[in-house]
Protein backbone atom coordinates (compact mmCIF):
# COMPACT_ATOMS: atom_id res chain seq x y z
CA UNK A 1 0.00 0.00 0.00
CA UNK A 2 1.36 3.42 -0.99
CA UNK A 3 0.10 6.97 -0.75
CA UNK A 4 -0.66 8.21 -4.23
CA UNK A 5 1.56 11.27 -3.70
CA UNK A 6 4.53 8.90 -3.22
CA UNK A 7 4.25 7.31 -6.63
CA UNK A 8 3.13 10.10 -9.01
CA UNK A 9 5.88 12.20 -10.59
CA UNK A 10 4.28 15.61 -9.97
CA UNK A 11 2.52 17.54 -7.22
CA UNK A 12 -1.07 16.44 -6.59
CA UNK A 13 -3.94 18.43 -5.02
CA UNK A 14 -3.93 18.31 -1.22
CA UNK A 15 -7.32 16.59 -1.10
CA UNK A 16 -5.99 13.40 -2.71
CA UNK A 17 -2.35 13.36 -1.60
CA UNK A 18 -2.90 10.92 1.24
CA UNK A 19 -5.22 8.51 -0.58
CA UNK A 20 -3.81 5.00 -0.62
CA UNK A 21 -3.14 2.83 -3.66
CA UNK A 22 -3.37 -0.92 -3.08
CA UNK A 23 -1.70 -2.04 -6.31
CA UNK A 24 -0.76 -0.90 -9.81
CA UNK A 25 -1.43 -2.49 -13.20
CA UNK A 26 -1.56 -1.73 -16.92
CA UNK A 27 -3.77 -4.71 -17.79
CA UNK A 28 -7.42 -4.19 -16.85
CA UNK A 29 -7.81 -7.93 -16.24
CA UNK A 30 -5.33 -7.62 -13.35
CA UNK A 31 -7.16 -4.70 -11.71
CA UNK A 32 -8.23 -5.15 -8.10
CA UNK A 33 -9.98 -3.17 -5.35
CA UNK A 34 -8.25 0.15 -4.69
CA UNK A 35 -5.65 -0.19 -7.43
CA UNK A 36 -4.25 2.32 -9.89
CA UNK A 37 -4.72 1.48 -13.58
CA UNK A 38 -2.39 2.99 -16.20
CA UNK A 39 -3.95 3.23 -19.66
CA UNK A 40 -1.12 2.80 -22.16
CA UNK A 41 -1.56 3.09 -25.90
CA UNK A 42 0.21 0.22 -27.64
CA UNK A 43 1.12 -0.32 -31.27
CA UNK A 44 -1.97 -2.48 -31.78
CA UNK A 45 -4.45 -1.26 -29.18
CA UNK A 46 -5.56 1.74 -27.11
CA UNK A 47 -5.40 1.28 -23.35
CA UNK A 48 -8.17 3.79 -22.75
CA UNK A 49 -10.62 1.25 -24.20
CA UNK A 50 -10.16 -0.80 -21.04
CA UNK A 51 -10.66 1.88 -18.38
CA UNK A 52 -14.26 0.88 -17.67
CA UNK A 53 -13.23 -2.75 -17.33
CA UNK A 54 -10.52 -1.80 -14.82
CA UNK A 55 -13.03 0.29 -12.83
CA UNK A 56 -15.51 -2.60 -12.80
CA UNK A 57 -12.80 -4.72 -11.16
CA UNK A 58 -12.12 -2.17 -8.44
CA UNK A 59 -9.64 0.37 -9.84
CA UNK A 60 -9.97 3.73 -8.06
CA UNK A 61 -7.25 5.69 -9.86
CA UNK A 62 -6.73 6.02 -13.61
CA UNK A 63 -3.59 7.44 -15.25
CA UNK A 64 -4.13 8.30 -18.91
CA UNK A 65 -2.97 10.56 -21.70
CA UNK A 66 -4.71 13.92 -21.95
CA UNK A 67 -4.33 17.32 -23.54
CA UNK A 68 -4.09 19.07 -20.16
CA UNK A 69 -0.94 17.65 -18.60
CA UNK A 70 -1.06 16.97 -14.83
CA UNK A 71 -4.79 17.68 -14.63
CA UNK A 72 -6.67 15.75 -11.96
CA UNK A 73 -10.41 15.05 -12.01
CA UNK A 74 -12.64 13.08 -9.69
CA UNK A 75 -15.85 11.42 -10.82
CA UNK A 76 -17.93 9.12 -8.59
CA UNK A 77 -14.99 8.15 -6.35
CA UNK A 78 -12.72 7.56 -9.36
CA UNK A 79 -9.69 9.82 -9.71
CA UNK A 80 -8.41 10.50 -13.23
CA UNK A 81 -4.83 11.74 -13.59
CA UNK A 82 -3.88 13.13 -17.01
CA UNK A 83 -0.31 13.09 -18.34
CA UNK A 84 1.45 13.77 -21.63
CA UNK A 85 2.79 10.23 -21.94
CA UNK A 86 1.42 7.43 -19.81
CA UNK A 87 4.35 5.17 -20.78
CA UNK A 88 6.80 7.56 -19.14
CA UNK A 89 4.60 7.97 -16.08
CA UNK A 90 4.13 4.20 -15.80
CA UNK A 91 7.88 3.70 -15.49
CA UNK A 92 8.09 6.30 -12.73
CA UNK A 93 5.12 4.87 -10.85
CA UNK A 94 6.49 1.31 -11.02
CA UNK A 95 9.88 2.39 -9.69
CA UNK A 96 8.23 4.04 -6.68
CA UNK A 97 5.62 1.41 -5.94
CA UNK A 98 8.05 -1.52 -5.73
CA UNK A 99 10.98 -0.54 -3.47
CA UNK A 100 14.30 -2.35 -3.85
CA UNK A 101 17.98 -1.98 -3.09
CA UNK A 102 18.99 -1.23 -6.68
CA UNK A 103 17.12 1.83 -7.96
CA UNK A 104 18.01 5.36 -6.88
CA UNK A 105 21.09 4.29 -4.90
CA UNK A 106 23.72 7.06 -5.09
CA UNK A 107 26.95 5.91 -6.69
CA UNK A 108 30.39 7.12 -5.68
CA UNK A 109 31.99 9.36 -8.32
CA UNK A 110 34.61 8.10 -10.79
CA UNK A 111 37.76 10.05 -11.46
CA UNK A 112 40.68 10.10 -13.87
CA UNK A 113 43.18 9.09 -11.19
CA UNK A 114 41.42 5.85 -10.52
CA UNK A 115 41.09 5.00 -14.21
CA UNK A 116 44.78 5.70 -14.59
CA UNK A 117 45.47 3.24 -11.76
CA UNK A 118 43.36 0.66 -13.56
CA UNK A 119 45.43 0.99 -16.70
CA UNK A 120 48.65 0.75 -14.70
CA UNK A 121 47.64 -2.10 -12.40
CA UNK A 122 45.08 -4.10 -14.36
CA UNK A 123 45.84 -7.27 -12.40
CA UNK A 124 44.38 -5.95 -9.15
CA UNK A 125 42.47 -2.69 -9.48
CA UNK A 126 38.77 -2.20 -9.95
CA UNK A 127 37.53 0.66 -12.05
CA UNK A 128 34.02 1.10 -10.71
CA UNK A 129 34.78 3.43 -7.89
CA UNK A 130 37.39 5.76 -6.44
CA UNK A 131 39.36 3.89 -3.76
CA UNK A 132 39.08 6.82 -1.35
CA UNK A 133 35.30 6.75 -1.68
CA UNK A 134 35.26 3.00 -1.03
CA UNK A 135 37.19 3.51 2.18
CA UNK A 136 34.46 5.85 3.41
CA UNK A 137 31.69 3.31 2.68
CA UNK A 138 33.27 0.03 3.75
CA UNK A 139 30.94 -2.69 4.93
CA UNK A 140 32.86 -4.76 7.52
CA UNK A 141 30.69 -7.82 6.85
CA UNK A 142 31.12 -7.84 3.11
CA UNK A 143 34.58 -9.37 2.93
CA UNK A 144 37.12 -8.45 0.28
CA UNK A 145 37.60 -9.37 -3.34
CA UNK A 146 41.34 -9.70 -2.84
CA UNK A 147 44.07 -8.14 -0.75
CA UNK A 148 44.64 -5.30 -3.19
CA UNK A 149 41.06 -4.35 -3.98
CA UNK A 150 39.81 -4.03 -0.39
CA UNK A 151 36.20 -4.12 0.66
CA UNK A 152 33.21 -3.17 -1.42
CA UNK A 153 30.93 -0.30 -0.43
CA UNK A 154 27.83 -0.65 1.68
CA UNK A 155 25.61 0.59 -1.19
CA UNK A 156 26.80 -2.11 -3.59
CA UNK A 157 23.60 -3.17 -5.26
CA UNK A 158 24.35 -3.04 -8.99
CA UNK A 159 21.97 -3.12 -11.95
CA UNK A 160 23.60 -3.15 -15.37
CA UNK A 161 22.05 -3.04 -18.85
CA UNK A 162 23.30 -4.55 -22.09
CA UNK A 163 21.99 -3.43 -25.47
CA UNK A 164 22.89 -4.29 -29.06
CA UNK A 165 21.44 -6.31 -31.90
CA UNK A 166 23.14 -9.55 -30.91
CA UNK A 167 24.89 -10.94 -27.86
CA UNK A 168 22.69 -9.53 -25.08
CA UNK A 169 21.56 -12.88 -23.66
CA UNK A 170 25.04 -14.39 -23.61
CA UNK A 171 26.57 -11.28 -22.10
CA UNK A 172 24.13 -10.91 -19.18
CA UNK A 173 24.39 -14.64 -18.49
CA UNK A 174 28.20 -14.48 -18.37
CA UNK A 175 28.03 -11.38 -16.16
CA UNK A 176 25.76 -13.27 -13.76
CA UNK A 177 28.14 -16.24 -13.74
CA UNK A 178 31.20 -14.08 -13.00
CA UNK A 179 29.43 -12.19 -10.22
CA UNK A 180 28.21 -15.46 -8.71
CA UNK A 181 31.69 -17.00 -8.76
CA UNK A 182 32.87 -13.78 -7.09
CA UNK A 183 30.51 -14.55 -4.23
CA UNK A 184 27.65 -12.13 -4.91
CA UNK A 185 24.04 -13.27 -5.17
CA UNK A 186 23.29 -12.27 -8.74
CA UNK A 187 20.57 -12.62 -11.35
CA UNK A 188 20.06 -11.95 -15.04
CA UNK A 189 16.86 -10.91 -16.84
CA UNK A 190 16.15 -11.21 -20.55
CA UNK A 191 15.21 -13.56 -23.35
CA UNK A 192 16.15 -16.57 -21.22
CA UNK A 193 13.80 -15.40 -18.48
CA UNK A 194 15.05 -14.70 -14.96
CA UNK A 195 18.17 -16.65 -14.07
CA UNK A 196 18.93 -16.60 -10.36
CA UNK A 197 21.10 -18.97 -8.33
CA UNK A 198 19.24 -21.23 -5.89
CA UNK A 199 15.84 -19.84 -6.74
CA UNK A 200 13.35 -20.39 -9.52
CA UNK A 201 11.27 -17.44 -10.62
CA UNK A 202 8.63 -17.20 -13.28
CA UNK A 203 7.94 -13.46 -13.41
CA UNK A 204 6.50 -13.64 -16.90
CA UNK A 205 3.42 -15.39 -15.49
CA UNK A 206 3.18 -13.37 -12.29
CA UNK A 207 -0.33 -12.11 -11.61
CA UNK A 208 0.22 -8.36 -11.79
CA UNK A 209 -0.55 -7.65 -8.16
CA UNK A 210 1.60 -6.80 -5.20
CA UNK A 211 -0.25 -9.24 -2.94
CA UNK A 212 0.41 -12.14 -5.27
CA UNK A 213 4.02 -11.23 -5.91
CA UNK A 214 5.44 -13.04 -2.89
CA UNK A 215 3.23 -16.05 -3.46
CA UNK A 216 4.47 -16.42 -7.00
CA UNK A 217 8.13 -16.42 -6.13
CA UNK A 218 8.95 -20.02 -6.81
CA UNK A 219 10.69 -22.00 -4.11
CA UNK A 220 14.35 -22.19 -3.35
CA UNK A 221 15.96 -25.40 -4.52
CA UNK A 222 18.89 -27.27 -3.05
CA UNK A 223 20.92 -27.15 -6.24
CA UNK A 224 23.52 -24.52 -7.01
CA UNK A 225 22.69 -23.94 -10.66
CA UNK A 226 20.52 -21.10 -11.86
CA UNK A 227 16.79 -21.70 -11.86
CA UNK A 228 15.29 -21.34 -15.32
CA UNK A 229 12.14 -19.33 -15.70
CA UNK A 230 9.84 -19.93 -18.63
CA UNK A 231 11.13 -18.17 -21.72
CA UNK A 232 10.30 -14.51 -21.65
CA UNK A 233 7.54 -13.20 -23.86
CA UNK A 234 9.59 -10.02 -24.26
CA UNK A 235 13.33 -9.55 -23.96
CA UNK A 236 12.88 -6.62 -21.57
CA UNK A 237 9.87 -6.93 -19.24
CA UNK A 238 7.42 -4.07 -18.92
CA UNK A 239 8.26 -1.58 -16.15
CA UNK A 240 5.68 -2.88 -13.65
CA UNK A 241 6.94 -6.40 -14.14
CA UNK A 242 10.58 -5.31 -14.12
CA UNK A 243 10.41 -3.36 -10.88
CA UNK A 244 8.44 -6.15 -9.26
CA UNK A 245 11.26 -8.53 -10.18
CA UNK A 246 13.78 -6.10 -8.69
CA UNK A 247 11.69 -5.88 -5.51
CA UNK A 248 11.37 -9.66 -5.17
CA UNK A 249 15.04 -10.37 -5.87
CA UNK A 250 16.08 -7.63 -3.46
CA UNK A 251 13.87 -9.10 -0.72
CA UNK A 252 15.68 -12.42 -1.11
CA UNK A 253 19.09 -10.84 -0.78
CA UNK A 254 20.21 -10.58 -4.39
CA UNK A 255 22.91 -7.93 -4.78
CA UNK A 256 23.53 -7.60 -8.52
CA UNK A 257 21.26 -7.81 -11.57
CA UNK A 258 22.14 -7.82 -15.27
CA UNK A 259 19.34 -7.09 -17.74
CA UNK A 260 18.95 -7.09 -21.50
CA UNK A 261 17.75 -3.73 -22.79
CA UNK A 262 16.04 -4.29 -26.13
CA UNK A 263 15.34 -1.49 -28.60
CA UNK A 264 11.62 -1.96 -27.95
CA UNK A 265 12.17 -1.77 -24.22
CA UNK A 266 14.29 1.38 -24.46
CA UNK A 267 12.02 3.37 -26.75
CA UNK A 268 8.90 2.26 -24.84
CA UNK A 269 10.43 3.58 -21.58
CA UNK A 270 10.49 0.16 -19.90
CA UNK A 271 13.98 0.77 -18.47
CA UNK A 272 13.51 4.41 -17.45
CA UNK A 273 13.93 5.18 -13.73
CA UNK A 274 16.47 2.41 -13.19
CA UNK A 275 19.79 3.51 -11.72
CA UNK A 276 22.18 1.63 -13.99
CA UNK A 277 25.74 1.32 -12.76
CA UNK A 278 26.89 0.22 -16.22
CA UNK A 279 25.36 0.41 -19.69
CA UNK A 280 27.02 -1.75 -22.33
CA UNK A 281 26.93 -1.79 -26.14
CA UNK A 282 27.62 -5.05 -28.02
CA UNK A 283 26.99 -4.39 -31.73
CA UNK A 284 24.52 -2.98 -34.22
CA UNK A 285 23.20 -4.66 -37.38
CA UNK A 286 19.87 -5.05 -39.17
CA UNK A 287 16.86 -6.28 -37.20
CA UNK A 288 13.37 -5.20 -36.10
CA UNK A 289 12.66 -3.09 -39.17
CA UNK A 290 9.07 -4.33 -38.95
CA UNK A 291 8.82 -2.13 -35.84
CA UNK A 292 11.40 0.65 -36.25
CA UNK A 293 10.95 0.96 -40.06
CA UNK A 294 14.43 2.41 -40.68
CA UNK A 295 17.94 1.66 -39.44
CA UNK A 296 18.17 5.26 -38.26
CA UNK A 297 15.13 4.87 -36.01
CA UNK A 298 16.43 1.51 -34.80
CA UNK A 299 19.75 3.13 -33.85
CA UNK A 300 18.03 6.04 -32.08
CA UNK A 301 16.25 3.53 -29.86
CA UNK A 302 19.54 1.87 -28.92
CA UNK A 303 21.32 5.18 -28.49
CA UNK A 304 18.71 6.47 -26.04
CA UNK A 305 20.02 4.10 -23.37
CA UNK A 306 23.27 6.08 -23.35
CA UNK A 307 22.04 9.57 -24.16
CA UNK A 308 18.98 9.71 -21.88
CA UNK A 309 18.44 6.68 -19.65
CA UNK A 310 21.94 6.30 -18.18
CA UNK A 311 22.72 8.50 -15.19
CA UNK A 312 25.72 10.77 -14.74
CA UNK A 313 27.63 8.18 -12.66
CA UNK A 314 27.02 5.32 -15.09
CA UNK A 315 30.03 3.71 -16.76
CA UNK A 316 29.76 2.84 -20.45
CA UNK A 317 31.19 -0.42 -21.80
CA UNK A 318 31.70 -0.18 -25.56
CA UNK A 319 32.66 -2.60 -28.33
CA UNK A 320 35.32 -0.57 -30.17
CA UNK A 321 35.02 -2.57 -33.38
CA UNK A 322 31.60 -1.30 -34.45
CA UNK A 323 32.85 1.64 -36.52
CA UNK A 324 30.59 4.67 -36.58
CA UNK A 325 28.32 3.24 -33.89
CA UNK A 326 31.17 2.82 -31.42
CA UNK A 327 32.21 6.37 -32.21
CA UNK A 328 28.72 7.67 -31.50
CA UNK A 329 28.66 6.07 -28.05
CA UNK A 330 32.11 7.48 -27.25
CA UNK A 331 30.92 10.92 -28.37
CA UNK A 332 27.88 10.71 -26.10
CA UNK A 333 30.14 9.70 -23.22
CA UNK A 334 32.49 12.62 -23.86
CA UNK A 335 29.62 15.10 -24.06
CA UNK A 336 28.19 13.82 -20.77
CA UNK A 337 31.59 13.43 -19.06
CA UNK A 338 30.98 9.71 -18.59
CA UNK A 339 33.79 7.17 -18.32
CA UNK A 340 34.09 4.25 -20.75
CA UNK A 341 35.74 0.85 -20.84
CA UNK A 342 36.44 -0.33 -24.37
CA UNK A 343 36.90 -3.87 -25.63
CA UNK A 344 37.73 -5.41 -29.02
CA UNK A 345 40.59 -5.37 -31.52
CA UNK A 346 40.50 -1.55 -31.66
CA UNK A 347 40.15 -1.07 -27.91
CA UNK A 348 42.48 0.85 -25.63
CA UNK A 349 41.41 -1.03 -22.47
CA UNK A 350 40.53 -4.69 -23.07
CA UNK A 351 42.26 -5.27 -26.40
CA UNK A 352 41.91 -8.54 -28.32
CA UNK A 353 45.31 -9.77 -29.49
CA UNK A 354 44.26 -13.11 -31.00
CA UNK A 355 41.44 -15.67 -31.12
CA UNK A 356 42.29 -19.31 -31.80
CA UNK A 357 39.54 -21.96 -32.15
CA UNK A 358 40.43 -25.21 -30.37
CA UNK A 359 38.64 -28.55 -30.37
CA UNK A 360 37.02 -28.11 -26.94
CA UNK A 361 37.28 -24.38 -26.34
CA UNK A 362 38.26 -21.00 -27.76
CA UNK A 363 41.67 -19.61 -26.85
CA UNK A 364 41.78 -15.83 -26.63
CA UNK A 365 44.72 -13.58 -25.86
CA UNK A 366 43.73 -10.20 -24.46
CA UNK A 367 45.63 -7.17 -23.25
CA UNK A 368 44.00 -5.79 -20.10
CA UNK A 369 45.36 -2.24 -19.93
CA UNK A 370 48.72 -3.56 -21.18
CA UNK A 371 48.75 -6.83 -19.26
CA UNK A 372 48.61 -9.66 -21.83
CA UNK A 373 46.74 -12.81 -20.79
CA UNK A 374 45.70 -15.97 -22.66
CA UNK A 375 42.37 -17.44 -21.56
CA UNK A 376 40.89 -20.84 -22.41
CA UNK A 377 37.24 -19.92 -22.89
CA UNK A 378 35.08 -23.08 -22.65
CA UNK A 379 32.52 -21.88 -25.20
CA UNK A 380 32.62 -21.63 -28.97
CA UNK A 381 32.69 -18.74 -31.40
CA UNK A 382 34.47 -15.46 -32.04
CA UNK A 383 31.30 -13.58 -31.11
CA UNK A 384 31.35 -15.29 -27.72
CA UNK A 385 34.83 -13.88 -27.18
CA UNK A 386 33.33 -10.42 -27.68
CA UNK A 387 30.41 -11.23 -25.37
CA UNK A 388 32.80 -12.54 -22.73
CA UNK A 389 34.94 -9.42 -22.89
CA UNK A 390 31.88 -7.22 -22.66
CA UNK A 391 30.89 -9.17 -19.54
CA UNK A 392 34.44 -8.89 -18.20
CA UNK A 393 34.41 -5.11 -18.62
CA UNK A 394 31.03 -4.85 -16.91
CA UNK A 395 32.18 -6.94 -13.97
CA UNK A 396 35.43 -5.00 -13.66
CA UNK A 397 33.42 -1.78 -13.61
CA UNK A 398 31.38 -3.18 -10.70
CA UNK A 399 34.37 -4.19 -8.62
CA UNK A 400 35.70 -7.58 -9.76
CA UNK A 401 39.47 -7.83 -10.22
CA UNK A 402 40.97 -8.97 -13.51
CA UNK A 403 42.42 -12.08 -11.86
CA UNK A 404 39.00 -13.12 -10.57
CA UNK A 405 37.46 -12.42 -13.97
CA UNK A 406 40.03 -14.60 -15.73
CA UNK A 407 39.37 -17.47 -13.35
CA UNK A 408 35.62 -17.13 -13.78
CA UNK A 409 35.80 -17.00 -17.59
CA UNK A 410 37.79 -20.23 -17.72
CA UNK A 411 35.01 -21.95 -15.77
CA UNK A 412 31.83 -20.51 -17.30
CA UNK A 413 29.07 -22.89 -18.30
CA UNK A 414 27.53 -22.89 -21.80
CA UNK A 415 24.66 -20.48 -22.33
CA UNK A 416 21.42 -22.20 -23.26
CA UNK A 417 20.91 -22.18 -27.03
CA UNK A 418 23.84 -19.85 -27.68
CA UNK A 419 26.46 -21.62 -29.80
CA UNK A 420 25.81 -24.63 -27.60
CA UNK A 421 27.26 -28.01 -28.51
CA UNK A 422 24.20 -30.14 -27.78
CA UNK A 423 25.29 -33.54 -29.08
CA UNK A 424 27.87 -35.56 -30.96
CA UNK A 425 25.85 -37.75 -33.31
CA UNK A 426 27.83 -40.38 -35.24
CA UNK A 427 30.99 -38.23 -35.11
CA UNK A 428 29.02 -35.12 -36.09
CA UNK A 429 28.93 -32.06 -33.80
CA UNK A 430 25.48 -30.50 -33.55
CA UNK A 431 25.32 -26.88 -32.40
CA UNK A 432 22.24 -24.97 -31.31
CA UNK A 433 22.15 -21.19 -31.66
CA UNK A 434 19.57 -18.42 -31.39
CA UNK A 435 20.89 -16.63 -34.49
CA UNK A 436 17.89 -15.01 -36.16
CA UNK A 437 19.44 -11.93 -37.78
CA UNK A 438 21.67 -11.80 -40.88
CA UNK A 439 24.81 -10.86 -38.96
CA UNK A 440 24.18 -13.37 -36.19
CA UNK A 441 23.64 -16.17 -38.71
CA UNK A 442 26.88 -15.28 -40.52
CA UNK A 443 28.83 -15.22 -37.26
CA UNK A 444 27.32 -18.49 -36.09
CA UNK A 445 28.12 -20.33 -39.34
CA UNK A 446 31.67 -18.98 -39.40
CA UNK A 447 32.18 -19.94 -35.76
CA UNK A 448 30.98 -23.50 -36.38
CA UNK A 449 33.22 -23.71 -39.45
CA UNK A 450 36.28 -22.78 -37.38
CA UNK A 451 35.65 -25.86 -35.19
CA UNK A 452 34.80 -28.24 -38.07
CA UNK A 453 37.00 -30.63 -40.09
CA UNK A 454 34.67 -31.09 -43.04
CA UNK A 455 31.30 -29.57 -43.98
CA UNK A 456 29.03 -27.16 -42.13
CA UNK A 457 25.33 -27.96 -42.60
CA UNK A 458 22.90 -25.22 -41.58
CA UNK A 459 19.23 -25.66 -40.65
CA UNK A 460 17.23 -22.44 -40.30
CA UNK A 461 14.06 -20.50 -41.10
CA UNK A 462 12.73 -17.00 -40.46
CA UNK A 463 10.00 -15.80 -38.11
CA UNK A 464 6.65 -14.59 -39.36
CA UNK A 465 5.25 -11.11 -38.64
CA UNK A 466 8.81 -9.82 -38.32
CA UNK A 467 11.33 -8.00 -40.51
CA UNK A 468 10.66 -9.37 -44.02
CA UNK A 469 13.67 -7.66 -45.57
CA UNK A 470 16.15 -9.91 -43.81
CA UNK A 471 14.80 -13.19 -45.20
CA UNK A 472 16.45 -13.07 -48.62
CA UNK A 473 19.63 -11.71 -47.06
CA UNK A 474 19.77 -14.60 -44.61
CA UNK A 475 19.35 -17.01 -47.53
CA UNK A 476 22.32 -15.38 -49.26
CA UNK A 477 24.42 -15.64 -46.11
CA UNK A 478 23.47 -19.28 -45.48
CA UNK A 479 24.46 -20.20 -49.06
CA UNK A 480 27.71 -18.25 -48.98
CA UNK A 481 29.07 -19.58 -45.70
CA UNK A 482 27.52 -23.07 -45.39
CA UNK A 483 28.36 -26.19 -47.35
CA UNK A 484 24.71 -27.28 -47.38
CA UNK A 485 21.48 -25.72 -46.11
CA UNK A 486 18.10 -27.04 -45.03
CA UNK A 487 15.50 -24.24 -45.17
CA UNK A 488 12.56 -24.85 -42.86
CA UNK A 489 10.09 -23.06 -40.56
CA UNK A 490 10.85 -20.96 -37.50
CA UNK A 491 7.87 -19.31 -35.75
CA UNK A 492 5.59 -18.55 -38.72
CA UNK A 493 2.96 -16.88 -36.52
CA UNK A 494 0.15 -15.53 -38.71
CA UNK A 495 2.07 -15.78 -42.00
CA UNK A 496 1.96 -18.66 -44.46
CA UNK A 497 5.14 -20.71 -43.80
CA UNK A 498 5.47 -21.47 -47.52
CA UNK A 499 5.67 -17.76 -48.36
CA UNK A 500 8.36 -17.21 -45.72
CA UNK A 501 10.42 -20.12 -47.08
CA UNK A 502 9.99 -18.80 -50.61
CA UNK A 503 11.37 -15.41 -49.59
CA UNK A 504 14.39 -17.12 -48.01
CA UNK A 505 14.95 -19.25 -51.12
CA UNK A 506 15.11 -16.08 -53.23
CA UNK A 507 18.49 -15.46 -51.62
CA UNK A 508 20.01 -18.60 -53.13
CA UNK A 509 21.75 -18.31 -56.49
CA UNK A 510 21.31 -22.02 -57.22
CA UNK A 511 19.82 -25.16 -55.67
CA UNK A 512 22.90 -27.37 -55.45
CA UNK A 513 23.53 -26.37 -51.82
CA UNK A 514 19.99 -26.10 -50.47
CA UNK A 515 16.93 -28.21 -49.72
CA UNK A 516 13.60 -26.71 -48.76
CA UNK A 517 11.93 -28.98 -46.21
CA UNK A 518 8.19 -28.76 -46.64
CA UNK A 519 7.06 -31.00 -43.80
CA UNK A 520 8.28 -29.09 -40.76
CA UNK A 521 11.24 -28.18 -38.58
CA UNK A 522 11.55 -31.59 -36.89
CA UNK A 523 11.91 -33.29 -40.26
CA UNK A 524 14.48 -30.70 -41.37
CA UNK A 525 16.69 -31.30 -38.30
CA UNK A 526 16.44 -35.07 -38.63
CA UNK A 527 17.13 -34.89 -42.37
CA UNK A 528 20.29 -32.86 -41.67
CA UNK A 529 21.42 -35.43 -39.10
CA UNK A 530 20.92 -38.24 -41.64
CA UNK A 531 22.69 -36.24 -44.36
CA UNK A 532 25.80 -35.43 -42.30
CA UNK A 533 28.87 -37.62 -42.29
CA UNK A 534 31.91 -38.00 -40.05
CA UNK A 535 33.75 -34.72 -39.45
CA UNK A 536 30.78 -32.55 -40.41
CA UNK A 537 29.02 -30.11 -38.08
CA UNK A 538 25.36 -29.12 -38.03
CA UNK A 539 24.16 -25.69 -36.98
CA UNK A 540 20.48 -25.52 -36.01
CA UNK A 541 19.80 -21.79 -35.94
CA UNK A 542 16.99 -19.42 -35.06
CA UNK A 543 15.20 -20.73 -31.98
CA UNK A 544 17.99 -21.60 -29.56
CA UNK A 545 16.57 -22.17 -26.08
CA UNK A 546 12.91 -21.88 -27.13
CA UNK A 547 10.62 -24.79 -26.32
CA UNK A 548 7.61 -23.67 -28.32
CA UNK A 549 6.58 -22.86 -31.88
CA UNK A 550 4.17 -20.05 -32.71
CA UNK A 551 1.76 -21.08 -35.45
CA UNK A 552 -1.20 -19.26 -36.97
CA UNK A 553 -3.73 -20.00 -34.26
CA UNK A 554 -1.79 -21.66 -31.49
CA UNK A 555 1.47 -22.03 -29.65
CA UNK A 556 2.65 -25.63 -29.49
CA UNK A 557 5.47 -27.33 -27.62
CA UNK A 558 8.56 -27.69 -29.77
CA UNK A 559 12.22 -27.96 -28.83
CA UNK A 560 15.14 -28.14 -31.24
CA UNK A 561 17.14 -29.64 -28.38
CA UNK A 562 14.65 -32.46 -27.87
CA UNK A 563 14.65 -33.30 -31.57
CA UNK A 564 18.46 -33.43 -31.62
CA UNK A 565 18.77 -35.52 -28.45
CA UNK A 566 15.94 -37.94 -29.30
CA UNK A 567 17.11 -38.81 -32.80
CA UNK A 568 18.10 -42.46 -32.81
Amino acid sequence: MKKISEIISFELPDKIKNLEVSDICDDSRKASEGCLFIAVDGSLDNGQKYINDAISRGAKYIVLNGEENHAVQSDYCITYIYVNDSRIERSYIASRFFPNNFSHVPRPPHNELFFARARKNADTCVVAQDRSVLDEHEDPSSGSDDANCGKEPLCSGFVIAVTGTNGKSSTVDIVRQIWTKWGRRSASIGTLGVQAANVKLDPFTYPDSAAASQAHLAHFSAGSKAGNARAASTTTPGPIQLHKIFHDLSSFGFRNIAIEASSHGICQHRVDNVDFSVCAFTNFTQDHLDYHKTMEDYWKAKERLFSEVAGKNTIFVVNSDEGEYSKKIFEIAAARNIKCISYGYEADDMKIISIVPEETHTSMTVSFWGREVTIALPIYGTFQVYNSLCAAAICHATGVSIDNIIGALEGIEPISGRMELVRKYKCVNIFLDYAHTPNALKNAIQSVKSHTLNRVITVFGCGGDRDREKRKLMGEIAEQFSDFVFVTDDNPRSEDPAIIRKMIMEGFSGNDKVTEVLTGRKDAIEAAMEFASEGDSILVAGKGHENYQQLANEVVYFSDRDVILNKA
